[in-house]
């Protein structure tokens, strides 16, 4: 990606693809994902192999909340599993 084409980005002249936000991650060599962390509303505009662009309003603070409620709750069904494996454990060695 030019400066030019990265500048065009910035002010907004030119909406960013998938493309565009890959070439960027691996500017700073981190995940695509990385570039869509932010603490305010995000607006992607996204386009299509056809060259059209579909307007994709994306409030990422709120999915990524959602992502690590999703985590939690994974991370607690772990530690319910453990404690019952141990339990069980338990009972099995005092047979």
């Amino acid at each position: 990606m030019s400066k030019n084409g990265y500048a065009k980005l910035e002010r907004g002249e030119s909406r960013i693809t998938v493309e565009h936000l890959q070439n960027i991650a691996n500017t700073f060599n981190i995940d695509i994902v990385e570039l869509l962390k932010a603490d305010k509303e995000v607006a992607l505009l996204i386009g299509d192999n056809h060259g059209s662009y579909a307007n994709k309003y994306y409030n990422n603070v709120y999915e990524i909340e959602k992502l690590q409620l999703i985590i939690a709750h994974k991370d607690e069904l772990l530690a319910q599993k453990d404690k019952e494996i141990a339990l069980l454990r338990q009972l099995l060695d005092g047979v």
